[in-house]
């Protein structure tokens, strides 16, 4: 067997299922395969995303962990770095005592000739990389899962083990909102209603959130729990796909969206945001966005052309397209709050994106 002895193939998760698999060395990595039959038959049997085999031991001197993401068509048959299971493995990674602090570096893609490297910390903030990690000590965090019973080898499981709060639950507050079945838009999406009522008995806000690269509309949805109560929260999916997950615009440069993608994917954005607004009877005037790299950059660029839809926004690790001639209006924006985070150590969108932001922000 190829497989690392002791330790569990096991489906983890930030909000993506993965299947982690641990391998004994880099010969044993360079050999796996995905049987395409099997890994359709598990996927059409529970939520589960593509199986993410690792070893222990970086490509380099600098790495604890060397990775591949891999997958069938019609998606792309291995990635070159999967934040999202990045992650996710932080937890399996620590759960299971693989690593000894919370800290690692984390390699992927170098037999593909694109070699990345991210640094993860699985306890407070990030040290480096595109995604900090979670510290799984109580395996009821929310936003990572590493359920006790997970999918090994043989046959598909009927469903992997998940924490009921990953998924969104019907609130008898808004009962003309049915989590369960969204309303036809155009994008596709996923929705989680208000936990509380407005004390006023008006519509409530909300919250728009935008993935990142590669991602899909579950992988920020774990932040549901975290906010205010009051939100209607919306996750949208990006509509052109990528691999496994999908993308709101092909990439010419870090900070340069190729134009059409980018444009088409803004337009659908738009029109989105009223639909979802009418749709479920949120408040027009109250309506925020929160995204997440190139979720991030969405955001932003819709806070920018379209300041009547949205209140305000937060930017996370992503960057303002400036230089894409774009018919930006910032003083359209001069009072609505924004918050722009950004990684200093960020090996995917430096962090000067985000100075960038901050500063042409500050300066609306």
């Amino acid at each position: 067997m190829d497989t690392l002895p002791g330790v569990p193939i096991q489906t983890v998760g930030t909000g993506t299922p993965q299947p982690m698999v641990p391998l004994r060395d880099h010969a044993a990595l360079r050999r796996a395969r995905l049987e395409v039959g099997r890994y359709e038959a598990l996927r059409a049997a529970g939520d589960v995303f593509s199986p993410h085999p690792f070893c222990l031991g970086g490509a380099t001197a600098t790495g604890q962990i060397f990775a591949r993401h891999v997958g069938a068509p019609p998606d792309a048959m291995e990635a070159s770095f999967t934040g999202s299971a990045t992650g996710g493995m932080a937890a399996y990674l620590w759960r299971h005592g693989l690593i000894d602090g919370p800290a690692f570096g984390a390699e992927q893609g170098r037999w593909l000739g694109r070699p990345p490297r991210r640094d993860d910390r699985g306890a407070g903030r990030g040290t480096g990389g595109h995604r900090p990690a979670r510290r799984i000590d109580d395996l009821t965090v929310p936003g990572a899962r590493c359920p006790e019973t997970a999918p090994g080898p043989g046959p598909a499981p009927d469903r992997h083990e998940r924490d009921e709060r990953d998924e969104p639950t019907m609130s008898t507050d808004t009962p003309h909102i049915d989590p369960t079945r969204p309303i036809a838009a155009s994008l596709t999406h996923l929705v989680v209603p208000p936990r509380e009522p407005m004390p006023d008995g008006s519509a409530p806000p909300l919250l728009l959130l935008l993935h990142g690269r590669g991602s899909h509309e579950r992988d920020l949805l774990g932040l549901a729990d975290a906010l205010d109560g009051r939100f209607l929260v919306v996750s949208a999916r990006a509509p052109m796909p990528l691999g496994p997950g999908f993308h709101w615009y092909d990439l010419l440069v870090v900070g340069r969206p190729e134009p059409t993608g980018f444009v088409r994917s803004r337009a659908l954005l738009e029109r989105f945001v009223g639909e979802v607004v009418a749709g479920y009877g949120a408040d027009p005037a109250r309506v925020y966005a929160l995204g997440f790299s190139q979720g991030a950059v969405m955001s932003g660029t819709l806070l920018l052309t379209r300041p009547d839809l949205l209140a305000g926004a937060v930017l996370l690790s992503g960057y303002l397209p400036l230089h894409s001639g774009l018919d930006l209006d910032p003083a359209a924006v001069a009072g609505k709050p924004v918050f722009v985070a950004h990684g200093t150590n960020d090996q995917v969108i430096g962090v000067g994106f985000g100075r960038e932001a901050r500063d042409y922000l500050s300066g609306a």
